[in-house]
């Protein structure tokens, strides 16, 4: 359901250990590719497409 780590991480952080320094990979924005942001937008494998009637 959750891609990556992040999430997790910045609830470590911020609540858990409170320590408000989440460790991020990768740890700055210049590091973060098209491939890693491509993978949040994929379908997910044996979902149905969505349906939406407006």
């Amino acid at each position: 359901m959750m891609a990556g780590t992040e999430f997790f991480e910045g609830v470590r952080a911020l609540l858990i250990e409170r320590d408000n320094e989440p460790k991020w990979n990768p740890a700055t924005r210049s590091e973060v590719s098209e491939a890693i942001v491509n993978r949040y937008f994929e379908k997910l494998p044996d979902e149905p497409d969505l349906d939406l009637k407006l």
